[in-house]
């Protein structure tokens, strides 16, 4: 559906998209090509949707040493894998892994995980009023990964590893019986309950 390469941005408000038999929605690189320039992306969306239809494709992709910022803002969101972002190191166009940083916002709710490789940094932020259901790092492979809840709600759907957590704003986790472990807590304002 949206592609930015090197230190590009993009701007979608109110649209409907929908990405079938592609293994990824939404794709943040540096391909090292020499057509885009630096390795800071950036891509705001908000209102309108994003379907995802192949059955193993994350919506968001941050792949070859690329900083990936991605804001969704009430947008209705759907994938048949239940992943949100991937962070991960693709040899197809570099040997280096990359970092996602991934926004949640708006009075709405987001349903998948996000996952990372060896290489891979996953940083995840849930705003005021926003609902997050998903495992963040469920396999423990990433490299490094954090969240901060900054009012929103967090709902596991799975075992979950982070790296720094932190909750301000009267932000709340919900750990459904799951496994939460993480190396720092920064509990300002919220709570945790099974």
């Amino acid at each position: 559906m949206i592609v930015v390469e090197g230190s590009n941005s993009a701007t979608i408000t109110d649209c409907d998209l929908e990405s079938k038999d592609s293994i990824r929605g939404i794709l943040m690189l540096q391909s090292g090509s020499g057509d885009a320039q630096g390795v800071t992306g950036n891509l705001a969306v908000t209102g309108g949707s994003l379907y995802v239809l192949d059955t193993i494709a994350p919506l968001i992709e941050v792949v070859t040493n690329s900083i990936g910022h991605v804001t969704l803002d009430s947008v209705k969101v759907f994938t048949i894998s239940k992943v949100l972002m991937k962070v991960d190191h693709n040899t197809r166009w570099s040997t280096s892994g990359a970092t996602g940083n991934l926004t949640l916002s708006g009075s709405v709710i987001y349903d998948g995980d996000v996952e990372a490789d060896n290489t891979g940094t996953a940083i995840v932020t849930v705003n005021s009023e926003t609902t997050w259901y998903g495992a963040f790092n469920k396999a423990n492979t990433a490299k490094s990964g954090s969240i901060t809840l900054n009012g929103g709600t967090w709902n596991l759907t799975g075992h979950s590893n982070v790296g720094t957590l932190t909750l301000t704003n009267g932000a709340k986790i919900d750990k459904n019986g799951f496994t939460l472990t993480y190396t720092t807590l920064n509990n300002i304002s919220g709570t945790i309950s099974n």
